[in-house]
């Protein structure tokens, strides 16, 4: 299992260079970074899109993308590379590509007229086609140029083929002209369309329910109808915008209605929705301040059809795919005028640095290729901040120490800048040489007043934070890295071209080094301080290597090698003094223990360079990088010290997890495994002033140190809260909150919009205008039942009919009030006026409904729980009553209506990997049960049993967390901590047992092991174990005492004879064959691959493999019965004439009626075989781990998704599990749950996994 797990990824943006970079079939939508195409999906059970895939394979930027018109498998991409590719999107394979030496391919579309053929250009012509599935001639793949379509006098911006009328081609050129090749009628070259300079064609459409029309945009704002079918085409219609000012960039016919479509503005995210008929738009939604680059439409599903109310307006459906100058990306739902999905904006180009704000380990910082310095909050993975675009390239970052809220970046034409991200000034500092590129930048954590850099002009310079020089030191050569010495703030290493790493002291007086480090063979990249080892150092460079150095001494102590390509990125872990990380051109991280020069994990998730790698003293265990491929990533470490949390579970002594002392000296590499950091340390002193067993408090920190970020804070939140304790409301606000302050804190943010709009001011990437603030408040006093409020701030929105309208909703005395205000004006019907009248209709309840519809379901929840509350209006409200009148009648159906969307609101965050977030949701209801059973399916062991423990609740949850753990522990073979682990619970003695049976200790050791577990010596077991069976005695027992006392052949004898008789029978139990199964499979796998046990092996490979299959049933790991039923098929096929009790014929038929089951047709009735193997698998309910296992970042696609899934054939999303064999491979989520029913591993070769 791999030691350092992805566990979040935040998406590059959309490119902004080229203009066919989103499109969309069915349910997906693509859009094109720069090096990468990200491929969305709609998933229909949890109502979201998540990221299906990434698709990587160029190595310069992507000019186009476009699906094929009838496989929605396939995808096409284009890159300035000179390479077109195909891919199959479900297997997430290339199928073929083509070089085109001679053409970048600039522009690319699917040719209707073959299904299979692509046509591309270069611009200038001429047009050629690529028969992607034609066999490759000698040299490779071949196009073949059209003849009709040869080079054009003006460079063609735009190809458009009519998907439903075969032979209709239209171009777009940069000189504002079309050219039209029509089927039987001669070309139309570079045809005029209306008078004045029109601008470069953006865009050109074909209507999809006309042969003739076409829609053009021009680059000079210029939208225009054309028809085709004259001898020269001819303008129809040029719309009407708002004002000169306002440019339309791109635009989209929608399909649900002829002769409709929308456009979206270049100054601003402004959407429009226009038809034929009408010069001007039909509906404006103003969506974001950034403008849009490009848009395609997602078509509604087949039940979806627009419908036209009481006014004229027709109601629209479709769901648009908006992309945005700033990077973001999102999915505009036109039925419920919100956002079905929105990434407000993304880095558009390579990373090259990030680094966690040393006072607030929440935000990361991040720099990169495209001229900005994000902010991002890693609870939420949204942007907090972004600075103002650069035409330089941004190379580095350094925050200041402490609150000061500054960073410094380093750039390729600015020199250094010092930005402040809350009040967004920027500060320049410009001592390099003219023009020279500044490679790295390090603010000093000791000093505050100083700012090492280095660049090309091969000097690292020191600043003071007012851009006075303090010193400056000479280098043969250009200085790519700089680091300050954590334990010395006048030291300073440097790394430079010429393959040597340098040691300065500022205030020397001189610019000679104190120390030269040679070693490294190539240019040195990056250079790193160690945090925990005084005067020890690691260096990266062109070398592939990374080198460990040692001050004093003046040599490399360690050569560290293993990546393929030049080695960047690199950073060492605030606790583990002998653990560095490293990036590499080689698309890897690779984790090196310093103390042998081992590496212990590579991890091979991103698709590019990796550059830039971050930790947090304050959370050491998350790690997060950045790479060439635009994406951000963070992993979770926790693997590499979860023996230690379970020597703090079991209460080992704590100088045995945490150091003596937070350094360690340069000399001692071997020291004891163990925590050396600040953060350890302060956790230690916490619980050393603790009483005998720790409290909620203790368990808060222990997790906060050991697991990672994501929702963990807020869970411990609502637990205070469920104890009545205080919580910090600043985080707290934020996050999921109980439902007693749901209404408190809705009221709260729509005062806090009030007040924006009143002193209106801001900066950010998420600030609101004056408008959007009133919005905002109005929907919180609605959500809360505040109608009255809402009614006022729609009046002041100059929204008089609506505020009239719902007026008597409050009282007819506040609608008389508000109508003697009213000028009277006129508006047209808004689909927004539901929720207002279904409130003011006293129909609340509705409303929930339609939210849940609608997929809004944070809303819904709102709603619920003031109606909960008694705060919506009711019928006495109407007539003039209290607005807080209750219905204490009604309570149990508000409780059921928030239980619901509590359990719909945890599902779909427990489909998209946030197991943790899940289990936020049922602590808001008070349900720890609920909250229990999403951590143990997202397998957030640590969580469960710091949760149960703080509580005091030992319930099956509690013990089955134990109990996988202390397999956990026997996978380290540590079975004593794993006897002491099971210890914490009542009703373990059978787990204890099974990990004593498989323990290989001596003799001896076993012994004192079986002491531990309350059990008698080996020889001891031998003699009970041939007294009960004399006695005829209870059968687990006899092979429990057998097993014990390494009377292996003698327990499986009578255990497999036992299985063997009981399933013959017409009914038997379920669990209790299975814990006899279970008890022998734990026999040490060295025992049973012997040769003189192989009937053993093979019939227990099959009865668990089968029972395991009925387990999967009544646990709900669904996914795995077929594989299962599959497994005890194939192993029996590989027997002849096998002596079990269950046969081929009977497996198969229950496998088949099991798969004929989840037919969406299929009647109970009619399948006996269906009901029996029901009964027999739900014969004792669920226990303690119900439901499919999905652990954290189960759903994040990794660049080289190269791994195939060896029980479905599917490519792996989230971790991987690699089997006995090193190269077959299934999902860790299919792993975890395999092994919770069925020891053995699925290749069938009696080996066992241990996924724990």
């Amino acid at each position: 299992m791999t030691l350092v797990r992805q566990i979040a990824l935040i998406s590059a943006g959309c490119q902004p260079w080229n203009l066919n970079v989103v499109d969309s079939t069915g349910s997906r939508f693509a859009y094109a970074a720069t090096l990468a195409i990200y491929i969305y999906e709609w998933d229909p059970e949890g109502n979201q899109f998540y990221l299906h895939s990434i698709m990587s394979e160029h190595k310069k930027t992507i000019s186009a993308i476009a699906w094929n018109l009838k496989d929605k498998d396939i995808l096409a991409s284009s890159s300035v590379d000179f390479k077109i590719c195909v891919w199959h999107v479900t297997k997430r394979k290339l199928l073929a590509s083509l070089n085109t030496p001679h053409a970048i391919p600039a522009l690319m579309s699917w040719f209707p007229s073959d299904e299979d053929c692509l046509a591309y250009c270069d611009g200038k012509g001429p047009l050629c086609l690529w028969k992607y599935t034609e066999k490759n001639g000698r040299e490779g793949p071949v196009s073949h140029p059209l003849k009709e379509i040869s080079a054009v006098s003006s460079t063609i911006t735009q190809i458009s083929w009519h998907r439903t009328a075969p032979g209709r081609l239209a171009l777009g050129h940069a000189d504002g002209t079309i050219s039209l090749y029509l089927q039987g009628k001669k070309p139309q070259l570079h045809v005029k369309l209306g008078g004045g300079s029109a601008g470069s064609v953006s865009w050109l459409l074909w209507e999809p329910f006309s042969q003739n029309y076409l829609l053009i945009c021009t680059t000079n704002g210029r939208l225009q109808l054309i028809d085709s079918s004259t001898d020269v085409a001819s303008v129809i219609t040029t719309y009407s915008l708002p004002s000169k000012a306002v440019t339309i960039k791109c635009a989209a016919w929608l399909m649900e209605a002829p002769g409709a479509f929308v456009t979206g503005d270049a100054e601003a995210g402004v959407l429009r929705i226009w038809t034929v008929a009408k010069e001007k738009p039909q509906e404006t939604f103003r969506l974001k301040h950034v403008g849009f680059k490009a848009l395609c439409v997602l078509p509604a599903d087949s039940t979806s059809t627009p419908g036209a109310g009481t006014s004229e307006k027709m109601k629209f459906v479709s769901r648009i795919v908006c992309l945005f100058f700033d990077g973001g990306v999102g999915v505009y739902n036109l039925r419920n005028s919100a956002w079905d999905f929105l990434k407000n904006m993304g880095h558009l180009e390579t990373i090259f640095d990030c680094q966690f704000k040393p006072d607030d380990p929440d935000l990361l910082a991040t720099a990169s290729f495209d001229g900005t310095v994000k902010v991002w909050n890693v609870n939420t993975m949204e942007a907090v901040n972004s600075s103002q675009g650069d035409a330089s390239i941004i190379y580095s970052l350094s925050w200041a120490p402490g609150d000061i809220n500054c960073l410094a970046a380093a750039t390729s034409k600015s020199g250094l800048f010092i930005w402040n991200f809350k009040k967004g000034s920027v500060r320049k500092i410009d001592d390099h040489a003219q023009d020279t590129y500044v490679y790295c930048v390090a603010w000093n954590q000791t000093d505050a007043r100083k700012i090492a850099s280095g660049g090309g002009d091969g000097t690292c310079m020191i600043h003071q934070t007012d851009g006075k020089l303090i010193q400056s030191f000479k280098h043969p050569s250009t200085v790519y890295g700089c680091d300050w010495n954590p334990n010395n703030e006048s030291t300073i290493a440097t790394a430079c071209e010429d393959g040597l790493v340098r040691i300065f002291y500022v205030g020397s007086g001189t610019d000679k080094p104190l120390k030269v480090l040679s070693g490294h063979n190539g240019k040195v990249f990056r250079v790193k301080w160690s945090p925990l080892k005084d005067g020890i150092l690691c260096s990266t460079s062109d070398d592939c290597s990374v080198r460990v150095w040692h001050y004093a001494q003046g040599i490399a102590v360690r050569v560290l090698e293993g990546h393929t390509s030049y080695t960047r990125g690199l950073v060492w872990c605030p606790e583990l003094p002998n653990i560095v990380i490293s990036g590499s051109w080689d698309s890897t991280i690779a984790v090196w223990d310093i103390s042998d020069g081992a590496c212990l994990d590579i991890i091979e998730d991103h698709g590019a360079d990796v550059y830039g790698l971050a930790c947090h003293a304050e959370r050491p265990l998350l790690l997060a990088s950045t790479s060439r491929d635009s994406t951000v990533r963070f992993w979770s470490m926790l693997p590499l010290v979860s023996s230690l949390y379970l020597k703090i579970l079991v209460s080992r002594p704590l100088n045995d997890v945490f150091s003596p002392s937070s350094n360690q000296g340069s000399d001692d590499f071997v020291e004891k495994f163990g925590l050396y950091g600040s953060q350890s340390k302060l956790l230690k002193d916490i619980l050393c002033k603790s009483e005998a067993s720790y409290s909620l408090n203790e368990w808060r920190a222990i997790s906060a140190l050991f697991c990672p970020p994501s929702g963990r804070s807020n869970l411990w939140d609502l637990l205070l809260v469920i104890k009545e304790k205080e919580v910090d409301l600043s985080q707290y606000k934020n996050g999921i909150t109980h439902k007693k302050h749901v209404i408190k804190l809705t009221m709260a943010k729509a005062l806090e919009k009030e007040l924006a709009n009143v002193s209106f001011f801001g900066s950010g990437v998420n600030t609101c205008g004056k408008r959007e603030n009133l919005q905002k408040a109005a929907e919180y006093h609605l959500l809360t039942g505040n109608l009255k409020k809402y009614c006022e701030l729609k009046a002041q929105q100059d929204e008089w009919l609506e505020a009239i309208a719902l007026a008597p909703g409050v009282s007819l005395s506040f609608w008389k009030e508000l109508t003697a205000k009213w000028q009277v004006k006129r508006g047209e019907e808004n689909s927004e006026l539901v929720a207002p009248f279904l409130i003011a209709t006293n129909k609340a309840d509705e409303l929930v409904k339609h939210y849940v519809k609608q997929n809004c379901l944070e809303k819904a929840h709102i709603i619920s729980i003031a109606m909960s509350e008694g705060l919506m209006p009711s019928v006495s409200v109407c007539n003039e009553g209290n607005l807080k009148e209750k219905n204490s009648s009604k309570n149990s159906n508000y409780e059921k209506l928030i239980y619901d969307n509590i359990k719909r609101l945890a599902e779909r965050n427990m489909l998209s990997g946030s197991p943790v977030k899940a289990a936020c949701w049922y602590l808001s209801n008070s349900d720890i049960q609920g909250a229990l059973y999403c951590l143990l399916r997202g397998h957030e062991l640590e969580l469960v049993v710091s949760l149960c423990l703080s509580l005091q609740i030992k319930n099956p949850s509690f013990k089955m967390a134990l109990k996988y753990l202390a397999w956990r522990c026997v996978g380290k073979r540590e079975w004593d901590i794993a006897i002491e682990t099971l210890d914490l619970c009542p009703g373990t003695e059978h787990e204890k047992i099974a990990v004593c049976v498989n323990c290989e200790l001596s003799t001896e050791e076993k012994n004192f092991l079986h002491e531990k577990a309350n059990l008698p010596p080996v020889d001891e077991c031998a003699k009970i174990a041939e007294e009960k069976h004399q006695n005829q005695g209870c059968v687990l027992e006899i092979i429990q005492y057998n097993l014990l006392s390494r009377e292996y052949r003698k327990g499986l004898n009578i255990g497999l004879k036992y299985i063997k008789e009981t399933l013959a029978e017409p009914k038997w139990n379920l669990e209790s064959v299975w814990t006899l199964l279970r008890l022998m499979s734990c026999i040490n796998t060295n025992i049973l691959q012997d040769i003189s046990f192989d009937r053993h092996r093979f019939e227990l490979q099959v009865y668990c493999a089968y029972v395991g299959a009925l387990i999967a049933i009544r646990q709900g790991f669904y996914p795995l019965v077929v594989p299962l039923f599959s497994t005890a098929v194939s192993l029996i096929r590989k027997v002849h004439n096998p002596d079990l009790s269950i046969t081929e014929d009977q497996i198969s038929s229950e496998m088949h009626a099991w798969v004929k089951s989840k037919n969406a047709n299929y009647i109970d009735c009619e399948c006996s075989i269906f009901k029996e193997l029901m009964a027999k698998a739900l014969e004792d309910p669920p226990y303690g781990d119900v439901g499919v296992t999905i652990v954290t970042g189960s759903n994040l696609p990794r660049h080289s998704d190269h791994h195939t899934c060896f029980l479905r054939g599917t490519a792996i999303r989230g971790p991987v599990y690699f089997l006995d064999d090193s190269s077959s491979a299934i999902s860790l989520n299919d792993a975890l749950m395999w092994a919770k029913v069925n020891r053995f591993s699925p290749l069938k070769t009696g080996s066992v996994i241990n996924p724990f």
